[in-house]
């Protein structure tokens, strides 16, 4: 399926019109009438993401971050009493346990249970921490969750150190601007905690906030956002608000799409996602303007816009989103909203939404074969003061395709091997910057090639990466009539990559958490068990955290014979 959404503000009394000319063409073609057409309406944003909630406490977590966010939703859903209590406490006391588990002597988290320690991922989740406590959110939990933070910083202060060492080491000073992404995400988690510093790392962590009022210049816009809130965390408020009018200078304003960057990053990468971006820049701006907050009210209306359904696109998304949204307004209050929607001359009623009963959010929805509205033609008329947040979604058949293609470093090729004359071991594993090659004993496989039922296979899928990249996840399929002949969960830390895989079902997943530019080669074993004609899967890779830049293999078929 395809989301497709739209979002306007109404700030003003009086009434005002909206043209919706792309949504509507698709509304109106045969995919859009078999869709899901809703109308969501607000003057509290956060009733936007009190809706996303539950799609972070009821999913499976994967990832020792994802563990860290459905505990977040179910904390906030607590507070506000959105949901049942004593499920909500079953599973944050799951979570927790989790979280104590995944944890290394060390301090950190990694990010897949069983590989090593990773630093992005505990500082993602002692930011998580900060967060909570920020909007003064304490549970029966809240005790052992500040445990795990303070062990982390261990870890964490140790890797800041290391970091301002290896300036000294290669003859840097504080004139020179040294910030990494890796720093910078530190100073914005450990600036939430007011835990004591040592002698040493007191040194270094000063050296970076240093750093941080001087030399921001190669720090792109979702670092300096987080840096304006280190930095006023820190008190250091005149710092913050240089760098915060540095970035809003660079800030433009269109008619329609409301405020805007150039500069916006648009990538795969940890820094580089538009949605985590504007998040942080809400919260920057939350943090300076006291006065004067169309800025923040046209970044919450393009947030509000960029969810996919009922949440952001990923785990991490929505949890950021829930909690920039969560800054405009940590209540629910009962609102009577005093609006009248106009769509194609036609009056609309809008219904209480199921995110509360009482918080003054809006719906309405044409179900899959309803004529739909003509959106070119909307109107609202807003008779009171308060400012309305609107979304129309429009979730229809992917056989309607929009043409864009996202810019995506790797390449990756699936073959497959017939093991001729030797006894193969069971293996998956990964050979870096190798290139591909016919090993001993092998042939290749071809749409005429037979096989032998009983006979081994080896599939290898091969990588060609143009740049380090960070959090990748491979997923291919065992086809029917094959079995694998390895069904366990392992990590291994193969020449400097470190990974981990796991069979589920009829797929296999191996997690990477770092590959550097050049070839990679990908393999695993698996046995033919029945004749026929068999399918062999689809192989998929996508950045974890930006599933958009999901690539595919070709399917291929495959003649087992008796």
């Amino acid at each position: 399926m395809i989301n497709k959404s739209v979002s306007f503000l109404v700030r003003d009394t009086g009434t005002k019109e909206f043209h919706f000319k792309e949504l509507n063409k698709i509304a109106s073609s045969k995919a859009g009438e078999a869709g899901l057409l809703t109308l969501s309406i607000s003057s509290n944003p956060f009733s936007f993401a009190a809706e996303a909630l539950p799609s972070l406490w009821t999913s499976q977590p994967e990832s020792c971050d994802e563990v860290f966010n459905q505990y977040f939703a179910c904390s906030i859903a607590q507070y506000l009493k959105l949901h049942d209590t004593a499920a909500l406490h079953n599973k944050m006391s799951s979570n927790i346990r989790s979280l104590e588990i995944t944890q290394l002597p060390d301090g950190s988290w990694p990010w897949i249970n069983g590989m090593k320690g990773d630093r992005d991922i505990t500082g993602m989740i002692c930011s998580g921490i900060g967060r909570l406590e920020e909007i003064h959110i304490y549970n029966a939990y809240t005790d052992r969750l500040r445990q795990m933070g303070i062990k982390a910083f261990g870890y964490l202060d140790s890797a800041m150190i290391k970091d301002y060492d290896a300036v000294l080491k290669n003859g840097g000073t504080k004139n020179e601007a040294h910030l990494t992404p890796d720093i910078v995400n530190y100073l914005y988690a450990r600036t939430f905690w007011k835990v004591a510093l040592g002698l040493k790392e007191a040194k270094a962590f000063y050296f970076w906030i240093e750093q941080a009022y001087n030399h921001t210049q190669n720090c792109n816009l979702m670092e300096k956002a987080m840096l304006v809130c280190a930095l006023n965390r820190e008190d250091e408020q005149g710092a913050a608000n240089r760098l915060w009018r540095t970035i809003d200078s660079q800030s433009l304003l269109d008619k329609e799409t409301g405020i805007y960057w150039k500069d916006m990053p648009d990538g795969p990468g940890f820094h580089e996602r538009p949605i985590e971006t504007v998040c942080m820049l809400i919260e920057a701006y939350n943090i300076i303007l006291r006065t004067n907050m169309k800025p923040i009210e046209e970044m919450c209306s393009w947030l509000i816009q960029h969810k996919s359904g009922n949440a952001w696109p990923t785990n991490t998304e929505t949890a950021d989103a829930v909690y920039a949204l969560l800054l405009r307004n940590n209540s629910l209050p009962a609102t009577d909203n005093q609006i009248a929607i106009s769509i194609g001359g036609q009056m609309e009623d809008l219904k209480p939404g199921a995110s509360s009963s009482n918080d003054g959010y809006l719906i309405r929805t044409w179900n899959a074969g309803d004529k739909k509205p003509d959106l070119d033609h909307f109107k609202v008329e807003n008779k009171s003061e308060a400012v309305e947040y609107g979304l129309f979604n429009l979730s229809y058949s992917a056989e309607y395709k929009e043409d864009k293609k996202m810019d995506f470093p790797m390449k990756m090729k699936k073959g497959i091997f017939v093991l001729v004359n030797i006894n193969p071991v069971s293996q998956k594993y990964i050979q870096v910057n190798k290139k591909p090659e016919i090993k001993k004993g092998e042939i290749i496989v071809g749409e005429k090639t037979r096989i032998k039922k009983g006979g081994i296979i080896t599939v290898r899928i091969e990588l060609d990466v143009d740049k380090d990249i960070d959090y990748i996840c491979i997923s291919d399929s065992i086809p029917n009539g094959f079995d694998s002949m390895d069904d366990s969960s392992k990590w291994i830390n193969k020449d400097g990559t470190d990974y981990t895989s796991k069979i589920q079902g009829s797929r296999i997943h191996f997690y990477l958490a770092h590959l550097t530019k050049g070839n990679h080669v990908i393999e695993y074993i698996i046995r033919a068990t029945q004749s026929g004609t068999l399918p062999i899967g689809i192989a998929t890779i996508k950045p974890y955290y930006a599933p958009e830049y999901e690539r595919k293999t070709k399917p291929m078929k495959l003649k087992v014979k008796e």
